[in-house]
């Protein structure tokens, strides 16, 4: 079987070849996979669920106790968010890429009007004046921006992410776009906020997992193991 790296090709060669389209699909989700269990937050979510939820919680010093034992859930908060944002972004642009949509932007000078309408909706890559000559000269180098994808309904139903996730999606991107003001670490807790922590890691470890492994399948290329799927 072949094996890639991400160098042997220029991102548009997604949008010409199934094969390395799946390969790069394949990339996205693997590299977000790895990703997000390197978040704080989600490594100690099930420690930390279980002392907000015990006795000791109720403790003021074993309460201090236990924040000066894990004092790097809210150091890293912010990190947290970028992880979990970068997570699901690469993510919803493996889903783009495998559903046909071009996941790069549309260059205004080159043609107006597709790039007025990827503001809206995905656009085919059979939509682009390009695509019969394969040079792909309308896009861009840059991709599409995460909110956009987060806060269009036209984008979020290929996602098959449940609303609640999207909108836990969107508070986590408004914080971590609060990059420039950010002059302090802090940290929210609450049976709530597990909530949406534990739908995310579920929706990692088995929606991104199955995606993977089903590509993985109907690929010629062996890049690593598949992901276990976790019940």
């Amino acid at each position: 079987m072949k094996k890639y790296k991400p160098s042997d090709f220029h991102p548009f060669d997604a949008y010409k070849n199934k094969e390395i389209k799946n390969f790069f699909a394949v990339s996205l989700i693997t590299f977000a996979y790895r990703n997000f269990f390197k978040a704080k937050q989600i490594e100690k979510l099930d420690l930390t669920r279980q002392f907000f939820n015990s006795k000791d919680y109720d403790d003021n010093e074993k309460k201090i106790a236990f924040i000066k034992q894990n004092s790097d859930i809210a150091f890293n908060a912010l990190l947290d968010y970028i992880i979990i944002s970068l997570t699901f972004e690469n993510y919803m642009k493996a889903k783009l890429l495998l559903n046909e949509f071009v996941i790069h932007e549309v260059n205004k000078t080159k043609n107006e009007q597709l790039f007025k309408a990827q503001k809206k909706r995905p656009i085919e890559i059979i939509e682009l004046n390009s695509n019969e000559e394969k040079n792909f000269t309308e896009l861009k180098e840059t991709t599409l921006n995460y909110s956009t994808l987060l806060n269009n309904k036209n984008y979020i139903k290929y996602f098959n992410i449940d609303d609640n996730s999207i909108k836990y999606l969107q508070s986590l991107n408004r914080k971590r776009n609060e990059l420039h003001l950010y002059m302090s670490e802090k940290i929210e807790f609450g049976n709530s906020i597990f909530d949406n922590l534990n739908r995310l890691k579920k929706i990692v470890e088995i929606d991104f997992a199955v995606l993977h492994n089903s590509i993985m399948d109907m690929s010629e290329f062996n890049n690593g193991n598949k992901i276990p799927i976790k019940k």
